[in-house]
């Protein structure tokens, strides 16, 4: 079973603030890290944790549940929350879309009760299935790294820490400690719904197991592409630096001499970064066609005998866009518009028959 001692090493080498928020939706994995915090907090004064439990509306013992999370936390001395998703759910993709709600409802509540960190309970078990599922869609490097124990999550202007202590503890510990106190905890029955991909992969990883593909030799990978990521990552900024310019009104421009003195591979990656970080704030796995249509960029642009390629960018009530053309003097150009859908996180044309490879390939 997992310790106190082991706990409060985790939080230290991820430097946590004393103001903190958790998920907990009543699972062992989200209580035990609950009940963990629970004495953390009476370590130490000034130390104060607002567990967070979300209300889906897509089961109709989820009320009941947070209830009683609620009484659980309170035994504890663990102030609580239930966040409720309202509106109108969709039909499809309920999993996805009930985890970038979750999120939605938690960082807003960080950002109304200025918490800088929010934790959640995912462990190795869930590290090795999301590699897998990422693997199933081809994903890179960045796909492959998994999750990281500590990322920048932003919603609706909220912005927080989302920290996970948990990554590398296998769940049966964390179970062996709900165990080992004597706690009950809520089973979820969609946890074993095998209509949803996760728990395909769940049930498929005892079959990998026996070719050699544990748990922890996928977790291992995926810490191994998470270094790679880094090192990338480096690279990337170390471009930015050298080439990009970004002027007044969200207008930048790109060298694109370096773009030719590197790899197609680099090239796809430095191009890439300068949307996701600068105009979209968006992670690339989750924007549709994104690959054909950044190699069809950088394509395009390492044939041409252009020096600078410049576009611009704005912010809509909708997210932030971009409208751009490229070409050697100054002057620009629009000649498309993106957004980023509400409570998405991907992107989609609104001119849909405006296709930047067809502007490419036509010249300009």
């Amino acid at each position: 079973a997992l310790t106190f001692d082991e706990f409060d090493g985790f939080l230290t080498s991820l430097a946590c603030e004393q103001r903190l928020a958790v998920g907990v939706s009543g699972g062992a994995d989200s209580l035990a890290l609950a009940l963990l915090l629970a004495q953390w907090q009476q370590q130490e004064a000034g130390r104060e944790v607002h567990v967070l439990t979300v209300d889906h509306g897509l089961r109709a013992d989820a009320a009941a549940e947070a209830v009683q999370v609620g009484q659980w936390m309170a035994a504890v001395g663990l102030s609580h929350q239930t966040l409720k998703w309202e509106g109108e759910k969709p039909q499809g993709a309920i999993q996805a879309a009930a985890r970038s709600a979750r999120y939605d409802l938690m960082a807003q509540y960080c950002k109304q009760n200025n918490i800088q960190d929010l934790l959640v309970a995912h462990h190795g078990d869930d590290q090795a299935e999301t590699f897998l599922m990422r693997l199933q869609r081809g994903s890179g490097v960045d796909g492959l790294a998994a999750m990281a124990p500590c990322t920048s999550l932003k919603s609706g202007g909220a912005q927080v820490r989302l920290l996970r202590p948990f990554l590398s503890v296998p769940r049966e510990r964390l179970v062996g400690f709900m165990e080992a106190v004597g706690h009950p905890w809520i089973e979820d029955p969609s946890n074993t719904d095998d209509q949803y991909l996760r728990v395909q992969v769940r049930q498929a990883l005892k079959v990998l197991e026996g070719l050699g593909l544990s748990r922890d030799r996928l977790v291992t990978t995926a810490r191994h592409m998470a270094r790679a990521r880094e090192a990338l990552d480096g690279e990337v900024s170390r471009f930015l630096a050298q080439s990009c310019a970004r002027h007044r009104w969200g207008r930048f421009g790109l060298s694109l001499r370096p773009f030719r003195l590197c790899p197609m591979r680099l090239a796809y990656v430095f191009w890439r970064a300068s949307f996701t970080r600068w105009l979209v704030h968006a992670t690339a796995p989750g924007l549709p066609n994104w690959r054909r249509f950044g190699k069809t960029c950088v394509a395009g642009l390492l044939k041409r005998r252009v020096p600078w390629a410049v576009c611009n960018c704005f912010q809509t009530r909708m997210g932030f866009g971009f409208v751009g053309k490229f070409q050697p003097s100054r002057t620009f150009v629009p000649l498309a518009h993106l957004r980023i859908l509400s409570g998405t996180g991907g992107l989609n044309w609104i001119r849909k028959r405006m296709c930047l490879a067809k502007i490419l390939k036509s010249g300009l």
